[in-house]
């Protein structure tokens, strides 16, 4: 069998004409210029100005900033923050150490600084306006945890959990304030905690339907600290119908009000009706009445409360200010929600104590800060100034 040799010709190098050999230069497989996420990072760093001055005193001052960046700009459990945050081009202006042991003893450290972290809370608080305030529960089953205690949550589960409360200012639209209590105490000691920590403050409170302890409200009276809470479906403040005495347009939506002083000295009954919501829960109770859960006579009874939610309130306002002060809540809920998820059981390992969560809450104290303030076009528009005016006394153009 006849064999062909193939010539194979490879490239050196060269040879000058002075004859000294000059080796082939090497092609460079990779870059060596590292890319840094550059955008979102930095926009947090020029608007925080405020943070940073109110924060410049509290210990791992740069390790507590870069959590609550990354936790603004990307939620990752904050045992992973390291790698998150060497990958952003703010990394190399603040030198933070986001190692997990670090962590851990830099969250311990300010979960520590109890009267430290409330002066920050009051350095950020507005001197009057409202809160929005918001208790809600994360259940743990972390065994070292001594904060975790039974107690009933909104879904009355008795489990082991932690309370968080959050109180946003209806004036700035930003967190003022945020901790940590036992999950077995109750609303009022955690509210009248909260008063304490801010003495000489214009405040008030808007409730959610959880709220239950109405009693309080008239130390609230005494005290002057206005007031705004919603009543559940079978208060006693609550009539057998409502007499509608005006109307007004909510996002689109037609709402009809009552408003009456109630008894007691409570200040006033706010009611409203929304021809949607009584649809739909109409049509809920005539499926009570088909499955013979709900008599006849009971269905015409509740039903002339279909679509009928009540606020209670010390402030003699026209009723859609009280209205859009309570809604504008749900966007606080959400946000707060986003921002809590379910870290604590995703970061056990780093949150195995008290001081250490009540410090990671801090985190998210102002990571909310930094967020509300990216998107406070979102929030402050012009129906939240119209209220704010009205309840403040201010006067504003049209």
């Amino acid at each position: 069998m006849e064999q062909t040799n193939q010539k194979t010709t490879q490239l050196l190098g060269t040879i000058s004409k002075d004859g000294t050999y000059k080796p082939k230069k090497q092609k460079t497989t990779h870059s060596t210029t590292k890319i840094y996420q550059y955008g979102d990072t930095q926009l947090l760093l020029q608007l925080s100005k405020d943070l940073q001055q109110a924060t410049q005193n509290l210990p791992y001052k740069n390790e507590l900033f870069a959590l609550s960046i990354i936790r603004a700009t990307n939620p990752t459990p904050i045992r992973l923050t390291q790698p998150t945050w060497t990958n952003t081009y703010t990394s190399t202006k603040i030198q933070a150490n986001l190692t997990q042991k670090n962590i851990t003893q830099t969250l311990q450290t300010i979960g520590a600084n109890i009267q430290e972290t409330y002066n920050l809370f009051n350095n950020l608080t507005p001197q009057g306006g409202m809160f929005f305030y918001d208790l809600t529960s994360t259940l743990t089953y972390s065994k070292k945890l001594l904060l975790a205690e039974k107690g009933y949550n909104p879904n009355w589960e008795n489990n082991k959990q932690i309370k968080i409360a959050l109180a946003f200012s209806t004036h700035t639209y930003l967190p003022t304030a945020i901790d940590v209590f036992y999950g077995s105490m109750k609303e009022t000691k955690i509210i009248k905690y909260f008063l304490e920590r801010f003495p000489n403050k214009d405040v008030g409170f808007i409730m959610d339907r959880g709220f239950t302890d109405y009693d309080m409200l008239l130390d609230f009276k005494k005290k002057g600290v206005h007031y705004i809470a919603a009543l559940k479906k079978n208060s006693t403040f609550l009539p057998s119908k409502m007499s509608m005495r005006g109307a007004f347009v909510y996002r689109k939506r037609n709402i009809g009000f009552s408003k009456v002083v109630l008894e007691g000295g409570y200040g006033f009954l706010y009611l409203f009706f929304n021809s949607k919501i009584r649809g739909e829960e109409e049509n809920l109770l005539l499926g009570r009445v088909v499955e013979k859960k709900l008599s006849v006579d009971l269905f015409e009874e509740v039903r002339e409360l279909a679509g009928v939610f009540g606020l209670v309130s010390d402030l003699d306002v026209d009723a859609w200010v009280v209205f859009e002060q309570y809604k504008a809540r749900e966007e606080i809920e959400q946000a707060f929600d986003f921002f809590m998820k379910n870290d604590l059981e995703v970061d056990r390992s780093c949150l195995g104590d008290g001081l250490a969560v009540r410090g990671f809450f801090v985190v998210v104290f102002l990571a909310m800060r930094l967020y509300f303030n990216l998107n406070s076009a979102d929030f402050c528009n012009i129906q939240m100034f119209r209220w704010w005016s009205v309840w403040s006394g201010c006067q504003v153009m049209p």
